[in-house]
């Protein structure tokens, strides 16, 4: 898949211009080796990790694109809760 089809959902952004403020929080990852995951960019190590911290990419420059994914509505949450 190409950058241009990444790009026409324009919450994608492209690595080479920006990458994400924090390692916080996972964020959609787009490798073209393997497709859609999730990952956090871990700043210190220039790399992206799996969500519990162990190096999942050595080589950032593999995934081309990511995007923020949005908070869980409140709405949704409260759902979740109720039907535990």
């Amino acid at each position: 898949m190409d950058t241009e089809v990444i790009m026409a959902n324009n919450d994608w952004k492209l690595c080479k211009d920006e990458l994400p403020a924090t390692h916080d929080r996972a964020v959609a990852i787009y490798p073209p080796f393997k497709g859609k995951e999730f990952a956090c960019w871990n700043e210190h190590d220039g790399c992206w990790d799996t969500e519990d911290g162990d190096d999942y990419l050595c080589d950032k420059e593999k995934v081309i694109a990511w995007f923020d994914i949005p908070p869980v509505p409140e709405e949704i949450k409260q759902l979740l809760r109720s039907s535990t």
